[in-house]
């Protein structure tokens, strides 16, 4: 891969250099154009591109490929005497407001340049001013799985949006080239700095936040769900000390900005100290965002670079999608090549983390407050109501979104022995596991072998227990369909140990039931119908 540099040096009050040149600065093609060209093109292109009825994109595009390239073909001499054939990445500087022209339009009369052989892909370069005005290519795959948090945010004071199908794009990726993921379905900063923080710097490669963008800030959820906008500090200080080699800001106009002297989200956090961004510069269909997200990780996460995967979701949305040229890629210093080695790799490892149950379509958003849910201190489980067919598909999805917890699964009609049984068989610890089966066998209470349980597995830094009761409803007796004195007695020591304040418990139940169970034990549950 070769990079074509297109770097500007302003010349008095009205004019600048353009200087295309290829890895040293000192040798370049020098282009004089007019500032006022420049401030002509930015105007023609809110006019007839950023507008609901755009001017034909062919013609754009050829329109600022004849300005860029000039009468002396200027464009054409640089790449004829200095490709390699390789593919070409056109790194274009972000100053005078060049980055708000659509650059992936590029086209020379032939075709788009993305769809070029060799293919060549604009990216948004943003130079530090006080070093050699070269971008470099920083290739150093990890041979392991693509790793990628996901943070979908959809505020419920806002426009709901399809953030189920672009989950399930993204994980249909996963299963054709595997790869981990982890999803924060609070849609919070502070709850997405706490699943960075649980793993090393440089675990994951990708953050991937989908949602709501406005006026250069990104529309995250307070703790209660509501907007709260996020800046590119807030977000950089969110990840202090452990960037991604990549984030994709799936949300309309993130790379976008009319003023040169207000950057796009995208570009303000590769001021940040962010790598690379990828984001939209204008309105996006849900169709485009989603189609993108799964073409583009399909090819990361088998061992292409950046820009191959880039380029390759450009030529594959050219054929279904109107809106392919708005992703938009803004780098800094280093261009992140392959983030990983090919997917048959010799020893690569393979994902640590893979959901492999699509969420259910119509349950979204109550899968996304149920993971919440069960991850606040006021509430100690959610009952989930409904046919047992639909529950049992919606409990799969919700427990497999609980990363770093241990399921423990009991079914339809339950005793102490089975439940004492089937804990102990889930425990990893022998000496938990014995601890557990002489309580019974002495006929301790209950609540107290849980609790010392609880509490060691806490100390430990064992993952928390997550007791999920499927069919609850056959513990159900008499006219009045009350509980069966087994299931009071197991609900009433297992939450008493839960509430216990010694244990610092973490965790919680969940029940399934076709039929509403009103007992006081469950006071503490969010009910979900």
């Amino acid at each position: 891969m070769q990079i074509l540099h297109l770097n500007l040096k302003l010349k008095g009050d009205d004019f600048v250099e353009f200087r295309f040149y290829w890895d040293n600065p000192l040798k370049f093609q020098p282009v004089s154009r007019s500032r006022g060209e420049i401030s002509d093109l930015i105007k023609k292109s809110e006019a007839e591109y950023y507008t609901y009825l755009p001017v034909d994109y062919t013609q754009t595009g050829q329109n600022l490929y004849e300005w860029l390239n000039g009468d002396k073909r200027d464009l054409d001499r640089v790449i004829h005497d200095g490709s390699s054939g390789e593919e070409i990445v056109l790194a274009i500087a972000t100053s005078e407001g060049l980055s708000h022209l659509p650059w992936e339009l590029l086209h020379d009369g032939k075709d788009f340049l993305v769809k070029s052989t060799p293919a060549i892909v604009p990216v948004r370069w943003v130079p530090n001013s006080r070093s050699m005005k070269v971008l470099t290519m920083e290739d150093k795959p990890k041979n392991e799985a693509l790793s990628v948090a996901f943070m979908p945010a959809s505020p419920h004071n806002k426009p709901k949006l399809d953030l189920v199908e672009e989950e399930i794009s993204i994980l249909k990726a996963s299963q054709e080239s595997p790869f981990s993921l982890e999803i924060e379905y609070s849609g919070c900063l502070n709850k997405l700095k706490g699943l960075i923080n649980k793993h090393d710097k440089g675990f994951f490669d990708v953050l991937h936040l989908a949602g709501h963008a406005e006026n250069s800030y990104f529309i995250t959820e307070t703790e209660s769900g509501e907007a709260e906008y996020s800046s590119a500090k807030d977000i950089a200080n969110a990840l202090l000390f452990k960037n991604p080699q990549l984030i994709f800001l799936s949300a309309c106009r993130t790379a976008y900005s009319r003023e040169s002297s207000i950057p796009s989200m995208a570009e303000s956090l590769v001021k940040k100290g962010f790598k690379a961004v990828l984001g939209w510069g204008d309105r996006v269909l849900d169709t485009s965002a989603i189609a993108a997200a799964k073409i583009f990780y399909q090819y990361l996460s088998s061992g292409s670079t950046v820009t191959q995967a880039l380029a390759q979701t450009y030529r594959k949305l050219i054929e279904t999608e109107k809106g392919w040229h708005l992703l938009r890629l803004y780098v800094k210093e280093s261009l992140p090549g392959a983030l990983v080695t090919a997917s048959k790799e010799p020893g690569r490892i393979p994902p640590h983390r893979k959901i492999t149950t699509l969420p259910v379509k119509n349950c979204y958003y109550q899968l996304k407050q149920c993971v919440s849910i069960l991850k606040q201190d006021s509430k100690k489980g959610v009952l989930i109501l409904g046919k047992s067919t639909i529950t049992s598909l919606y409990t799969d999805a919700l427990c497999e979104r609980l990363p770093k917890s241990k399921i423990v699964k009991l079914n339809q009609q339950i005793d102490e022995l089975e439940f004492v049984n089937k804990l102990a068989s889930e425990l990893e610890n022998s000496e938990q596991r014995n601890a557990l089966s002489n309580a019974f066998q002495r006929g301790d209470k209950l609540k107290y072998s849980l609790r010392d349980l609880f509490k060691k597995r806490n100390e430990t830094g064992l993952e928390p227990l997550i007791f999920l009761f499927n069919d609850f409803q056959y513990n159900l007796e008499g006219e009045q369909d009350k509980l069966t004195i087994d299931a009071i007695d197991i609900l009433e020591n297992l939450m008493l140990a839960i509430t216990d304040t010694e244990t610092g418990s973490r965790e919680r139940v969940i029940i399934t039931s076709e039929q509403d169970l009103k007992n006081s034990l469950l006071k503490d549950f969010d009910k979900q119908i």
